[in-house]
């Protein structure tokens, strides 16, 4: 098992550790708390906008998403994230309300990001933002650890998505 990354989040005072575990077929990721704590600073929680997250690696997807979020005063893009990996250290760092991932990214893929960002924030909603949309909700995709799964080709229904998971 090697320690890919570390990080302390001040305002939590919870320090993770991503572990990558050897599997069969891919890497396995495994989210740990460590031990250490660290005093606590105050969160504003009542501040308007609500903070996305977003993973893709092509980096025209995150600048039409950052537009979107741009037009909207609602939401307020807080990371960017080329890969798995990033995300769940961006997710960590910033606290996002809802995190948006792509299926097939480099480094981790969006599934087993997701389900690392579970473990830390189980109650933040994942959109699983994907080409391959009519894949992942077929048989073989249960129980994953997101929350929708949305195509590419529809992009415009996303806004209508993320109100409806912010609003629940």
């Amino acid at each position: 098992m090697n320690r890919i990354f570390a990080h302390t989040d001040l305002r939590g005072g919870d320090d993770y550790n991503i572990h990558r575990i050897s599997c069969l077929s891919s890497s396995c990721y495994k989210v740990t708390r460590a031990e250490v704590s660290m005093p606590s600073l105050e969160i504003c929680e009542d501040r308007m906008a609500k903070k996305i997250l977003v993973a893709d690696d092509n980096p025209l997807i995150r600048k039409m998403l950052c537009r979107i979020f741009e037009a909207h005063e609602d939401y307020d893009l807080c990371a960017e994230a080329e890969n798995g990996e990033e995300a769940i250290a961006l997710s960590i760092k910033h606290r996002p309300d809802l995190v948006i991932l792509d299926l097939e990214m480099p480094v981790m893929n969006g599934i087993d990001a997701a389900g690392a960002i579970k473990q830390v924030l189980p109650g933040v909603p994942i959109i699983l933002f994907t080409q391959y949309a009519d894949i992942a909700m077929g048989r073989a995709f249960t129980n994953l650890p997101v929350d929708r799964v949305v195509s590419k080709n529809e992009g415009l229904s996303l806004l209508g998505h993320i109100r409806s998971l912010l609003s629940a």
